[in-house]
């Protein structure tokens, strides 16, 4: 109990939030990142940045792996991790199989590529089929489903250039969970809503426009720590590095079912200064991930 409660204090003591960040008015000392989603659902994004001038998000086709998602992470980054989380995330080894929900943030400047890598534990499911075929023979058809369960010691790796700069453990739980208990009041305020979901119905079948679920990430990038929340239902991003607010996203809402032209909502980043180029390049792309990751952490079934 007192080494929990001595990690607790040190995680606590990683990041000190200065409270007038997250009044209303301090929102000017933010700098805002003019970004264009030029079509809807194509996920092109173009950016007012000599360096980074568009990044499209592309998804990979999902794969087993070979590795657990605390393995992924090794042993220096798995343990700086637990320490971060104080000691309240432990990465087990019981379950059938492990996930890697892959894509990659594809940027004009090719060196500014990202790959992104989402490990998740989940089952393996095979059915068999008998099936005839033109020719009056028979066959068996081998149907393969992944479940996903993001709820269970989830981990991701951010990788450049083939080196992996980024390792983070991910909660689904961040409104309630003590780990991001310092960051998430102001994320989950209550707040006027960007988007009114509504369940629409086309010949009989209804189709809820709301796609969206909370989740967190905790981990270092370059080395340095940070807080990443994302509120489902404002479909916004939130980033703390070390003792101060970051970046606030405003994600694009215009891939959802049955959504139209008049319904959609384009991307708005402000970013808090100070900060270097590559700190701002980073953030940039650090909103990509949190966007590839609200249309993949609530997929909890994929046919492979």
């Amino acid at each position: 109990m007192k080494r929990q409660l001595f990690h607790l204090i040190v995680f606590s003591t990683l990041f000190i939030v200065d409270q007038p960040l997250f009044a209303q008015e301090s929102f000017g000392e933010f700098d805002q990142v003019f970004i264009s989603k030029p079509k809807i659902s194509k996920f092109l994004y173009e950016i007012q940045d000599p360096k980074i001038a568009d990044i499209t998000i592309k998804d990979k086709k999902t794969k087993r792996s070979p590795v657990s998602s605390g393995e992924v992470l090794g042993d220096a980054g798995r343990g700086a991790l637990a320490l971060f989380a104080g000691g309240l995330f432990t990465f087990g080894s019981s379950t059938d199989v492990f996930w890697n929900v892959r894509g990659e943030l594809i940027c004009n400047n090719e060196e500014m590529n990202w790959e992104v890598s989402l490990f998740c534990p989940g089952v393996l499911e095979k059915n068999k089929q008998r099936v005839s075929n033109d020719d009056g023979s028979y066959s068996v058809d081998t149907e393969k489903m992944a479940y996903l369960n993001w709820h269970k010691e989830s981990t991701g790796i951010i990788l450049e250039k083939g080196d992996t700069i980024g390792r983070f453990i991910i909660i689904m739980d961040p409104r309630t969970n003590p780990l991001v208990s310092q960051w998430n009041i102001a994320p989950y305020r209550d707040q006027p809503s960007r988007y009114n979901p509504e369940v629409k119905k086309i010949f009989g079948m209804s189709f809820n426009t709301n796609l969206s679920v909370d989740f967190g990430i905790i981990g270092k990038l370059r080395g340095q720590n940070f807080v990443l929340l994302y509120n489902g239902d404002l479909w916004q991003s939130w980033l703390f590095d070390q003792d101060r607010l970051r970046m606030i996203f405003d994600a694009d809402i215009d891939d959802l079912p049955m959504i139209t032209k008049k319904d959609r909502l384009v991307p708005l980043l402000k970013l808090n200064q100070p900060f270097t180029d590559i700190e701002k390049h980073d953030l940039i792309r650090l909103a990509m991930v949190s966007r590839f990751m609200a249309k993949n952490v609530n997929q909890e079934v994929e046919e492979l």
